[in-house]
């Protein structure tokens, strides 16, 4: 079986994001005002402020990729790479969390967490795995979504959330 890839766009810095609506808003009103008879020089000001805020919000938004193979799951961002070989994982599935279907991967007992890494981030002690995405955030169906990972999760998949839930060693 070929490797499966699915990609998520998430929000990766608010607080950027946040930063560059406000500019944009700035120069929004700004645009307006010099519809009005603001000088040119003004104007070009503004225009460098928004296309500063464009690369803002395009610096605060990437995808992380998540290919499913015959080795396991593997997590890409920024070129940097996550593999969760089959052999730790216990479970993969759906979860509710906070109201919300997810994507989760339960680690089998004898399983390591990845060490300094971006999935860190993605352990949830009240769901006692990683929590990979809300349904609704990958670039493809959540049913295909799902599909994909259940055609090479084989038996581990699972649509219960009180799938294998622990603590991984280490």
């Amino acid at each position: 079986m070929g490797a499966s890839v699915v990609r998520m766009n998430l929000a990766f810095s608010r607080t950027l994001a946040r930063i560059a609506l406000a500019i944009e808003a700035v120069v929004a009103i700004s645009v307006v005002a010099w519809l009005d008879g603001i000088n040119p020089l003004s104007f070009l000001i503004l225009l460098a402020l928004a296309l500063l805020a464009a690369w803002l919000v395009s610096v605060a938004v990437e995808s992380i990729e998540l290919r499913a193979d015959d080795t396991g799951l593997t997590f890409v961002r920024r070129g940097t790479e996550v593999l969760f070989p089959w052999s730790d994982i216990g479970a993969l599935g759906t979860t509710s969390f906070n109201g919300m279907l997810w994507i989760a991967l339960w680690p089998a007992a004898d399983a390591t967490r990845p060490g300094q890494s971006f999935m860190r981030r993605a352990w949830s002690d009240q769901v006692g795995g990683y929590l990979l995405g809300r349904l609704n955030q990958w670039e493809r169906e959540p049913d295909a979504v799902c599909d994909l990972l259940r055609e090479h999760a084989g038996d581990k998949w699972t649509d219960d959330p009180t799938a294998t839930p622990q603590e991984p060693a280490g």
